[in-house]
């Protein structure tokens, strides 16, 4: 676990400008971030360095790079949460999802914001 000043957020969206954005937000709350732009290598990340999270936020929607399998927002907490990552993690979307979809999230204690309504993210990270 690495110290209390060097935990980090970490940041999941395939469009860089949201994820620029979103480390420009992490960057007012103090929050020390890592940005990935897949789920598959955000679910790695996950895997090797869940001790040292504060909080996750993701796409829901990504495609995966190199033609692999997409694996989304949901998918990466759904693993997350398997590997023993219980902190906070916020997913979040441009199309509204199925009730089915949210039930899923909420199952899973994951916070859901849509874009491009960034309140949601920013309200998630002040409380980190």
């Amino acid at each position: 676990m690495l110290e209390e000043d060097m935990r980090r957020i970490l940041l999941i969206d395939d469009d860089k400008d949201i994820g620029d954005l979103l480390m420009k937000y992490s960057e007012q709350f103090n929050l020390n971030s890592i940005y990935i732009n897949n789920g598959r290598e955000g679910r790695e990340y996950i895997r090797e360095h869940y001790d040292d999270l504060v909080g996750v936020i993701s796409d829901e929607d990504m495609p995966c790079p190199h033609g692999m399998p997409e694996i989304k927002g949901h998918q990466v907490a759904e693993y997350a949460r398997a590997f023993n990552y219980n902190g906070p993690f916020m997913i979040y979307s441009g199309r509204n999802l199925e009730p089915f979809e949210q039930s899923r999230l909420e199952g899973l204690g994951i916070c859901y914001g849509s874009k491009p309504d960034v309140i949601p993210v920013v309200a998630f990270m002040k409380h980190l």
